[in-house]
């Protein structure tokens, strides 16, 4: 009779055979995404993180999205302008952003009293956005005076 060691060994190469062998069905890989799709980011992990001159431009316009520049503060530094003609370049551009904003808030203002609605007919999530806005609004009000004095 074999010992209790010979044994053991035995045991141990059976399971490593057993397990070594191409014949046994792979386990399936576990998913952290609880069976999410997971994104498609061509090139996210490029080892030198270029990218063709204009790609990002192009793949954004064909999902319908802009391009975010993260880096705006530096390119209007960089620009040759004066500073006159950059503060003022730019305080042009927000009236018109403004003046969009109360083309909005006239036709959603139109739409509440067309439908005779009161604030209380809103979505509570839709108050706590106006709440919000209200607020960011006042922080703009105090950067604007700070702007021209």
């Amino acid at each position: 009779m074999s010992s209790p060691i010979e044994r053991l060994r035995s045991k141990i190469s059976e399971i490593v055979k057993e397990e070594l062998t191409p014949k046994k069905k792979l386990k399936k890989e576990a998913s952290v995404t609880a069976n999410v799709a997971g994104y498609d980011t061509p090139r996210a992990f490029n080892p030198d993180g270029s990218h063709t001159k204009g790609y990002v431009k192009r793949m954004a316009g064909v999902a319908g999205y802009s391009s975010v520049n993260e880096n705006r503060f530096h390119q209007l530094r960089k620009n040759e302008n004066t500073p006159n003609q950059k503060i003022g370049i730019g305080i042009r551009e927000m009236r018109k952003q403004i003046t969009e904003i109360e083309k909005f808030l006239e036709w959603y203002g139109r739409i509440k009293n067309e439908n005779g609605m009161k604030g209380d007919d809103f979505w509570k999530r839709t108050n706590k956005h106006i709440y919000k806005i209200k607020e960011r609004l006042q922080g703009i009000r105090e950067k604007i005076n700070k702007l021209y004095k």
